[in-house]
């Protein structure tokens, strides 16, 4: 996790923003207070366009800790979000366009989501989760959501737990999403079928992210798609 870096100051994110501005791809992830995509809001965002090298934008973090002000950030980040000239890509994408267009964002230019370009090269598979993905296509393990936000009664929201601990577990979400997609682009699946895979499968996050891991109290793509977490 050497690789994943909090971007939690004004003048870290101008020049996280300026970076990000320069490129044309990236594979992108919410992390959200729950499952609920229309009500609860954005805990952070993570991004990623090179393999093993990831960023963490906490907007929300628990009293003491450094976060970046929630408006302000995704209002900053809504031009790139909205342009379709650059590419995004995630696992169970529809999770993520749901959350932005509840927040006024309209994201643009999806070109990927390996949540349906698995279902598409497998079916039949029992779960299509990016956790179950990376341990198979990758024998690599994910932190799980439990690991930070515990299970029953104890549970807590992600926006309880530290940054530091969020930004590895969000910046592998976004990380393991980007080499998935380069397996799959690897296997054949065009960007045009993997976009329609991701508008047409049913699944959506939320009920993918219960399915993958059994936990509420959280919100990420990793579901359906199933969730990765």
């Amino acid at each position: 996790y050497a690789g994943y870096k909090a971007v939690a100051t004004r003048d870290g994110f101008s020049q996280f923003l300026a970076e990000l501005s320069e490129q044309t791809a990236f594979v992108f992830d919410l992390e959200t207070t729950g499952l609920d995509p229309v009500h609860d809001p954005i805990v952070g965002y993570s991004f990623c366009w090179e393999k093993g090298t990831a960023y963490y934008l906490p907007v929300r973090a628990p009293e003491g800790e450094a976060a970046l002000d929630p408006d302000k950030t995704l209002a900053a980040l809504k031009p790139i979000f909205e342009n379709p000239r650059v590419q995004k890509r995630n696992h169970n994408i529809k999770f993520d366009q749901i959350v932005l267009a509840c927040n006024g964002v309209q994201l643009a230019g999806v070109a990927g989501d390996s949540m349906g370009a698995h279902y598409l090269l497998h079916p039949g598979a029992r779960a299509h989760g990016l956790d179950d993905l990376t341990l198979d296509e990758l024998k690599h393990r994910n932190i799980a959501i439990s690991e930070l936000i515990g299970k029953g009664k104890k549970q807590i929201t992600i926006a309880q737990v530290t940054v530091a601990r969020v930004k590895d577990y969000a910046g592998e979400d976004a990380d393991a999403a980007a080499v998935i997609e380069d397996v799959f682009s690897g296997r054949g699946m065009t960007v045009m079928s993997r976009s329609r895979a991701a508008s047409t499968t049913t699944c959506a996050r939320s009920s993918s992210r219960t399915a993958r891991t059994g936990a509420t109290g959280h919100g990420s793509s990793r579901g359906c798609r199933s969730r990765r977490r």
